[in-house]
């Protein structure tokens, strides 16, 4: 976990950053369906550990899209 936090937190690159969170995906899917008391706890564990780094680039991304939409948007109106 530790090389995914590292690959979400400091690349530049949105290839190497899209393909670790790919991995987080899956690992978090995997570490969901556990049902012993344990592995719960390593989930709830990660998850309060990896969620303020996934939200920041969410938010990347969201505020990245609505820049985009509003600028098609404003270019559509021009259009019309």
């Amino acid at each position: 976990m530790p090389s995914l936090l590292e690959a979400l937190q400091r690349s530049d690159s949105d290839l190497i950053q899209h393909r670790a969170l790919l991995v987080l995906h899956h690992t978090v899917k995997a570490l969901a369906s556990k049902k012993l008391v344990a592995d719960r706890r390593v989930f709830h564990d990660m998850v309060n550990e990896l969620l303020p780094y996934v939200l920041r680039i969410w938010q990347a991304h969201h505020n990245d899209f609505m820049q985009k939409v509003r600028r098609s948007l404003m270019s559509f109106r021009s259009w019309s």
